[in-house]
């Protein structure tokens, strides 16, 4: 078996006798349309003929270009990759339809923007949070650029970006910005702008090209020249730079074609009217909001960290603009609580649709919640009957009485631990040290923590007083812990009164689905495992409890004042 692979008026032939793996992998990474099988390679046309081969002095692994030998790999899966990216220079050098310039490009708006860099330059890095920002993916290795100036894909099928490639075809187009940055995660992005001439050196630094038409690479630059906008300079983060870039192709488009600035998004409008679409992250420094769409999102805030390909990130303004008709609701629900007193299950228990939507712990709420256009697109409900619920971070207790007057038809409920139960969990498990000295450093900016047990029992105190302050108001009811785990029906129903929720139907069978598996470690789960793992956590805690009776004693008349006001 031998592969003829061609693009763009060159072809290679990769002759038979090579491991199977070689032609797998070739057919399987290479862009669509580009290999095909040939029986008889006398029969066909090629530029460049490749050869793999053993040596048998070493037993490695060779690549040979026409018979000579070119390179070597100890393994197959090491020759694959050295003899694609052979067959890849080779098929840039002897393009006769396009020329080949090492860069990403990415599509917005029906123009190019291409990014320009040597292997390992981050091409790929920012390409993939362009494409995570609404961008069409066309490759992250090469631009083909035709005699025209238009600008071909060129996305493989296998690799970085592979759940990105496009699934219909994609048509050429032209390029409106060159980028020409290096990483430099001390920098801040002010880069040179160039017009002209100077725009397409950086693209002429990295075309490939051949000493038999010299003026082939001086006939593309007189094309792109008039048109083509190039910035220039060292960049920070891609997901800082990204928004910014795509900003900067808008305003080059805008004023090409005389058109007002700026260009609004039109899937803000569609995020907008949709409720399934949820924030999951604002970046209001530069002006972006990060949507994902959800069957339902009372679980999506511990998911939100790394983008998704279906992710939609879209301008503040346009986002504001397309929600300044949607209204905030005065009858919102909250769950507070201190961390690790069940409160995840608990929020996801509540969820019934029809009744209530729940939120987990959505950041935005947390770090947005002075923003209106923040609030009501998270308030948002899939019927006009359901009321959002939202279950704060525990930090975000402090805020409950903010949250209640802004709400008038609000209410509130408080899941709470005893401290020394709260203590051993944070004890017990080592990345959670981390997560309450930097929520007892929110609470208070002021104090130093270097103990994460001061730190926690500080979490504990403060957050358990800001419920205390609030309950007097009637619009905070109390729910323990250990009433919780020991009866979740009981509690599920008082609980449902209090907010004016009707039970769920199904609510045996959403007990099981939901408690079968812990919600955050995705391991099995019942309700008697908190009793189990209080006792492995008492002895975490024993030291500590023996030297901190008076804390455990203010804890205690804590918790009575707090079930005085239990559902």
């Amino acid at each position: 078996m031998a592969l003829l692979i061609g693009a763009q008026g060159a072809s290679v032939l990769v002759a038979d006798g090579a491991p199977p793996l070689v032609y797998q992998r070739l057919r399987n990474v290479l862009p669509d349309g580009m290999v095909r099988e040939v029986a008889d390679p006398a029969e066909h046309e090629f530029d460049v003929r490749y050869a793999v081969d053993v040596d048998d002095a070493s037993g490695k692994l060779r690549i040979l270009r026409d018979e000579v030998v070119v390179d070597r790999a100890l393994h197959v899966r090491g020759l694959c990759r050295k003899l694609r990216g052979h067959v890849e220079h080779q098929i840039a050098l002897h393009a006769r339809t396009a020329q080949f310039v090492h860069a990403g490009v990415v599509g917005w708006r029906g123009r190019a923007l291409l990014i320009v860099g040597d292997s390992n330059a981050g091409k790929s890095t920012l390409v993939a949070e362009l494409v995570r920002l609404g961008a069409t993916y066309y490759s992250d290795e090469y631009a083909v650029i035709d005699d025209e100036g238009l600008v071909h894909p060129y996305a493989r099928r296998i690799g970085p970006l592979h759940d990105f490639r496009p699934t219909e075809p994609l048509s050429p187009i032209r390029p409106a910005v060159i980028v020409a940055t290096t990483y430099d995660p001390e920098a801040v992005w002010a880069p040179e702008v160039q017009h002209g001439a100077r725009a397409v050196l950086p693209l002429l630094d990295h075309l490939f090209t051949t000493h038999d038409d010299p003026g082939r690479a001086l006939r593309l630059a007189a094309v792109l020249a008039p048109t083509v906008v190039t910035l220039q300079g060292p960049r920070p983060e891609a997901v800082d730079v990204a928004p910014l870039l795509l900003d900067f192709v808008e305003r080059t488009i805008s004023e090409e074609a005389g058109a007002p600035y700026p260009w609004r998004d039109p899937r803000a409008d569609m995020v907008a009217g949709d409720p399934g679409w949820a924030p999951v992250r604002a970046r209001v420094t530069i002006g972006r909001v990060r949507f994902r769409h959800l069957e339902r999102p009372f679980y999506f805030a511990h998911a939100q960290a790394k983008a998704l390909p279906d992710d939609i990130d879209l301008p503040l303004r346009d986002v504001e603009l397309a929600a300044a008709d949607l209204v905030e609701p005065d009858r919102v629900a909250y769950v507070y609580h201190h961390g690790y007193a069940g409160s995840t299950l608990f929020g996801r228990l509540l969820d019934s649709p029809g009744t209530c939507l729940a939120y987990i712990e959505p950041s935005v709420h947390s770090g947005r919640y002075d923003d209106p256009t923040m609030r009501k697109l998270l308030y948002r409900t899939f019927t006009e009957n359901e009321v959002p619920l939202v279950k704060a971070l525990p930090h975000e207790a402090v805020c409950a009485r903010r949250h209640l007057d802004d709400h008038p038809g609000a209410r509130a409920i408080f899941l709470y631990a005893p401290v020394e139960d709260f203590l051993a969990s944070v004890l017990a498990h080592g990345y959670r040290h981390e997560y309450v000295t930097k929520m007892a450093q929110w609470l208070d900016r002021d104090m130093k923590f270097d103990d994460p047990a001061d730190a926690a029992v500080h979490c504990w105190e403060r957050i358990t007083a800001a419920a205390l302050d609030v309950v007097a108001d009637g619009r905070l009811r109390t729910v323990a812990a250990d009433t919780f785990f020991a009866d979740p029906a009981a509690t599920m129903d008082a609980t449902w009164d209090w907010f004016g929720f009707s039970p769920r139907d199904d609510w045996q069978e959403t007990l099981e689905q939901v408690t079968s598996v812990h919600a955050k470690q995705g391991r099995p789960f019942a309700f008697t495992d908190r009793a189990v793992q209080r006792a492995e956590y008492a002895a975490t805690a024993a030291a500590w409890r023996a030297a901190n009776g008076a804390v455990i004693e203010r804890g205690r008349a804590t918790i009575d004042a707090l079930a005085r006001f239990s559902v």
